[in-house]
């Protein structure tokens, strides 16, 4: 015969575990700032300083590249010909390359087997002790990401000032280079995530390429039909014209003929 009195205090103590489990695996409040703040801070950037045009270019140039799956070399045969390894080739500068396919500045991959798979601030981190060829970078490119796109603009705005500032403390004299995203043009989130990117650039004396700015879009329509694969990554193609745009805008900034 049943203990009723067993039998419940059985019932009240499964209930109180669903309901911490529920309280333990709800989703978080989003961090999500209201847009109108982002123009704020934007605006307060401009007015105080905005990202260096120019740049003294190091004695030894020695870089790193950070970012997701278009930095890994996603879509080219193979990915070493992806844009960011091919910029040592072309620069003449050593190059090592970090780029982890599905992460950005607030995102992890759906894959983190590897340390290599999760966010930017999390892999910045951990360089030091992973970087190889390059152990002591004084250029440092970070590219993206559309992959936060799914965060939303205040939370990537806080990640992408959080994420640069560690940059910054960790290579207080290196050159610190940001590549916005790139995507079809007609998606309505490109403007908003240049222009939180051009505010963390600001605000951490970073440069700041915008593949988007005004007429000089790199990826229009023709580009996104003849260079893009299906997969909605460059061609091998799309990356050696990628490199090109990339190389010629670091030439500008670091006056290099």
């Amino acid at each position: 015969m049943r203990n009723p009195g067993r039998f419940a205090a059985l019932i009240s103590t499964f209930a109180t575990i669903l309901m911490l489990g529920a309280c333990a695996f709800q989703e978080p409040p989003s961090s999500n700032i209201d847009p109108k703040r982002i123009e704020e801070i934007h605006a307060k950037a401009i007015e105080s300083h905005s990202p260096p045009t120019t740049l003294p270019l190091p004695a030894d140039p020695k870089v790193w590249v950070i970012g997701d799956s278009w930095t890994r070399g996603q879509g080219a045969d193979p990915t070493t010909l992806g844009y960011a390894h091919l910029l040592e080739s072309r620069l003449g500068w050593p190059t090592e390359v970090f780029g982890a396919a599905g992460t950005g500045y607030t995102v992890d991959s759906p894959n983190i087997a590897y340390d290599r798979n999760q966010m930017y601030r999390v892999r910045i981190e951990r360089l030091p002790e992973t970087a190889k060829r390059v152990p002591d970078p004084n250029i440092i490119i970070v590219q993206g990401s559309t992959n936060d796109f799914i965060s939303g603009v205040g939370r990537t705005q806080l990640a992408a000032r959080d994420t640069i500032g560690l940059l910054r403390r960790m290579h207080p004299d290196a050159a610190i280079v940001l590549l916005g995203p790139i995507t079809n043009p007609a998606s309505p989130l490109v403007g908003a995530f240049q222009s939180l990117l051009w505010t963390a650039a600001s605000e951490h004396n970073a440069a700041f390429i915008n593949p988007h700015r005004g007429g000089q879009v790199w990826f229009g329509p023709k580009e996104w039909t003849s260079l893009m694969g299906e997969d909605g990554h460059p061609s091998t193609v799309g990356h050696s014209y990628l490199a090109d745009r990339v190389v010629g805008e670091l030439r500008r900034l670091f006056a290099v003929d």
